[in-house]
């Protein structure tokens, strides 16, 4: 959208959308969050000389082959769960950005986060992986496991972990929740 059309649109507002955000700790997030693989190439865009869509994409594909798979304690209703992941992304919204659709089922205004598992894969599973990433089908690979919750606790390996694609340094022990319809806003939530 432009400038004249987002004044457009706030000057046609007769009410606003009640939008879902998202804690960890004492940090608040939109969109996604993680810890394992999407944190780390946070991490590494964040100190990239050039910005984009393919700093990104190159990012991704030098550092996949490299990255090793951790280990993460969670604490989902009561029950503790131990899984070794590539990367584990609360979702409140069904994209990282950029069409890279890691969780196509979230919404902003639900009421609930989405857990998304990535587990190791074969390297010759990377191509489909990442076709299923921007098709919207990646929960539907065998190296995905998913819940629909409103919190959880994770033990972390690691304290770095992205927040709305934004790397951060955080205790490992992260205590994430929803907090339904805080955030009111003009414009669609789709």
């Amino acid at each position: 959208m432009n400038f004249k059309g987002a004044i457009e649109l706030i000057n046609s507002y007769q009410h606003s959308i009640k939008m879902d955000v998202a804690k960890i700790n004492e940090h608040y997030f939109l969109s996604t969050a993680g810890t394992g693989f999407d944190a780390h190439v946070a991490w590494k865009f964040s100190t990239a000389s050039t910005r984009g869509f393919l700093t990104y994409a190159k990012i991704t594909l030098q550092e996949l082959f490299k990255y090793k798979i951790k280990k993460y304690t969670l604490e989902i209703n009561d029950q503790i769960i131990e899984v070794h992941a590539l990367a584990v992304t609360i979702a409140n919204s069904n994209q990282y950005g950029n069409n890279a659709y890691v969780s196509p089922q979230s919404k902003l205004d639900d009421g609930f986060l989405r857990l998304i598992i990535i587990k190791a894969f074969p390297i010759y599973y990377a191509p489909l992986m990442i076709f299923r990433l921007f098709n919207k089908s990646l929960l539907k690979s065998k190296f995905v496991d998913t819940y629909k919750l409103k919190k959880i606790v994770m033990t972390s390996p690691t304290e770095h972990i992205q927040l709305d694609g934004k790397p951060l340094t955080i205790k490992q022990k992260l205590n994430i929740k929803v907090i339904p319809h805080c955030l009111h806003i003009i414009g669609n939530i789709q």
